[in-house]
């Protein structure tokens, strides 16, 4: 007899994998291990009630929810609300869902951190937000053609997640959804993506490409932040907004390509902190670089602004320490505050005139700078504008300049400054110990 059972077990085991290289594993676990499972589950550990018309089974690793429809909702970060398997967290292994669940419930499986796979139905149609939070040893995972949403911070902090393929019925990408997923190394976006979320890929410091298909229109706020090893990202012409802070911090990318014509603006810190980025041309249609949109691109040497660009914004190209050339185009009427501050291998740059206002600390510790033009147009000098401009020997105030910030040549040497308006002889006056000591000469024309 116990022959005859053994005999029977390698039987069974046999015919499971023949039929899951016939049919593939994820049909064979999603169509029998279900049922199978719960038909031998006649004494489980524990089980309940998780929907109006669901029912869940747990024994030894294993979680088995049957039923139809949709999943209770469950709350994230608090003590109460939680799903009735929470006790369970860091035992459960392996989650099956029947065929005819159609919703897993917000927060239903956060912190399962021991649960490394599972098994979705094809009639699945919606993941709840925070569904599968900090799943840290998820590996793997199957969405099914089905599911149309996708929750915010659905897959957040699935760290040991390595790739996923989103179904072609998505159209939008909430906000966090593969937020700190560390391991993801390859996902693809399917055409029908509308909208990529704030935070979506923030964190996914693993990704190396991602292709943006031409459906998206919207690139949330900080979208792909600190994607360090992401080295080439190309926008297609659809997307008309690209939030703050998008591409933050990836400080590995080397290439983008940002389309003509769509795209008003680049926001603010869009592009700040990516290191390996050389060189970048800035499309006819943009109107504005915002604050901080190139902070810290220490190896950016070149950048190319359209005729169409009207303000350059605070610290845009704060600590840009490799840029030697820039052409400021005549449709830029203001240059913000520490807008090239610490760019030190620059040497020269010409101000259109159109420019009104130079703002605070603008060209401060640009200490390369030798030859700056100052045009008619400009009334507002701010506060340290050219400061600790050491390399600066000669510079020209127009006869428009009506008000100059404190400490604009602090840290200049042996240097001429002409001028004509005589509304800046009390400035000059105010501090003329300040101009002996530092070889300062003003002259008038």
């Amino acid at each position: 007899m116990k022959k005859n059972k053994v005999i029977t077990l390698i039987t069974i085991i046999a015919v499971i994998a023949i039929a899951a290289i016939l049919l593939g594993v994820n049909y064979l676990m999603g169509a029998y291990v279900p049922n199978m499972i719960r038909s031998t589950m006649e004494a489980p550990e524990e089980s309940g009630i998780c929907g109006k018309n669901l029912e869940w089974y747990y024994k030894e690793g294993i979680l088995v929810v049957t039923g139809t429809g949709e999943m209770d909702e469950y709350k994230h970060y608090t003590t109460t609300g939680k799903p009735p398997w929470y006790s369970l967290q860091n035992q459960i292994g392996c989650v099956i869902l029947d065929e005819g669940v159609t919703s897993i419930g917000a927060a239903a499986f956060d912190y399962c951190g021991s649960m490394k796979e599972i098994v979705l139905p094809s009639s699945l149609t919606c993941i709840g937000d925070w569904a599968f939070w900090k799943c840290s040893s998820l590996r793997e995972i199957i969405l099914p053609s089905s599911l149309t949403c996708i929750g915010e911070n659905a897959f957040a902090c699935c760290s040991s997640l390595g790739e996923i393929i989103l179904p072609d019925s998505l159209t939008i990408i909430n906000e966090g959804v593969f937020h700190d997923c560390r391991g993801l190394r390859d996902i693809v976006i399917p055409n029908g993506v509308t909208s990529i979320g704030k935070r979506a890929f923030s964190g996914c410091s693993s990704l190396t490409e991602i292709t943006i298909p031409g459906s998206v229109t919207d690139i949330g706020n900080f979208a792909f932040n600190e994607c360090h090893s992401l080295t080439k990202i190309m926008i297609p012409d659809s997307v008309t907004s690209i939030g703050l802070g998008a591409f933050w911090d990836c400080s590995g990318l080397m290439e983008i390509t940002i389309p003509d014509g769509a795209i008003a603006s680049i926001g603010t810190g869009a592009l700040a902190g990516c290191n390996w980025l050389t060189e970048i041309t800035i499309p006819e249609g943009i109107m504005s670089i915002g604050n901080a949109a190139f902070e810290n691109c220490q190896n950016l040497t070149e950048i190319t602004l359209p005729n169409t660009i009207n303000s350059i914004g605070n610290s845009a190209f704060y600590e840009c320490r490799s840029l030697t050339k820039i052409t400021i185009p005549d449709s830029v009427t203001s240059i913000g505050d520490r807008a090239f501050y610490y760019c030190d291998s620059l040497t020269e740059i010409a101000i259109p005139d159109s420019v009104t206002s130079i703002g605070d600390e603008a060209f401060y510790f640009c200490y390369s700078l030798t030859k700056i033009t100052i045009p008619d147009s400009v009334t507002d000098i701010g506060d340290s504008a050219f400061k600790d401009c050491s390399a600066l020997a000669e510079i020209t105030i127009p006869d428009s300049v009506t008000s100059i910030g404190d400490g604009v040549f602090d840290g200049c040497r042996d240097m001429i400054i002409y001028y004509s308006n005589d509304v800046l002889e009390s400035y000059i006056d105010s501090a003329s110990d300040r101009w002996s000591a530092q070889n300062i000469v003003w002259v008038k024309q």
